[in-house]
């Protein structure tokens, strides 16, 4: 069952957007509404904590701001998925320095919703079942989900996976990682991969990532990652 929570000040807003959502999506959900920032940070960190799926969030509430809100939750839960909406569409470039899975210009057409939830399902579903099959140091057999690998690191002869348990080690070049995991992750250097899923934002010559971690982007690599970035985030709808 798929946990949705919406997030608008405007209560009307709330329901229309829930009775489009049952409407549309076939997929079992439960939504929860709540009217600001504060809710919603209690309902995700406190009330039912990390079993919100997908989050719908205005962008703008009052003096705050949505995507410093998000990136918040994300550090903590970071399989989240966050659709923006907003009237303003001028507010759409700055969306995407929170990497949203979409985000919808009001008034929502079904059509748009549609796209968007099916977006984030289908990130959803793929966090859940993809893993990286390999032989560790040592020999161990193991599968580790995608989802828990923040990014790899080149060092010698090693490849060192750096997972939300403790990082592995496994004797694999980073080439051969990299056209295993081109769907979901990034070559933003010569030595790192790192995990789009993970990325909280681009800044100068480095990501950054929900844990507070800096991984460098080499300045031949800068445009293809941004490239990247952009499209992982998805296209306006």
């Amino acid at each position: 069952m798929q946990r949705i929570i919406i997030c608008d000040d405007d209560r009307q807003v709330c329901a229309s957007l829930a009775t489009m959502i049952d409407q549309v999506y076939d997929c079992p959900h439960r939504i929860r509404q709540v009217y600001s920032w504060d809710a919603l940070r209690d309902e995700v960190l406190v009330i039912s904590p990390g079993e919100a799926d997908i989050v719908f969030l205005d962008i703008q509430l009052g003096a705050d701001n949505g995507i410093l809100v998000s990136r918040q939750l994300r550090e903590r839960y970071p399989h989240i998925r966050f659709i923006y909406i907003t009237g303003y569409i001028q507010f759409s470039e700055a969306i995407f320095h929170g990497f949203p899975t979409a985000f919808l210009v009001k008034p929502i057409k079904p059509a748009s919703l549609l796209y968007a939830l099916e977006k984030a399902t289908a990130e959803l579903d793929a966090m859940e079942d993809a893993v990286l099959p390999l032989k560790v140091r040592g020999g161990e057999l193991r599968s580790i989900p995608l989802r828990q690998i923040r990014y790899i690191e080149s060092a010698g002869r090693l490849a060192l996976i750096h997972t939300d348990s403790g990082p592995v080690e496994c004797y694999r070049r980073l080439g051969e990682l990299e056209e295993q995991l081109a769907d979901s992750f990034v070559r933003c250097h010569q030595s790192f991969l790192v995990n789009l899923g993970h990325v909280r934002q681009i800044q100068e010559l480095r990501l950054l990532l929900y844990t507070g971690e800096a991984v460098p982007i080499s300045r031949v690599r800068l445009r293809a990652t941004k490239e990247k970035l952009m499209r992982y985030a998805g296209e306006g709808v």
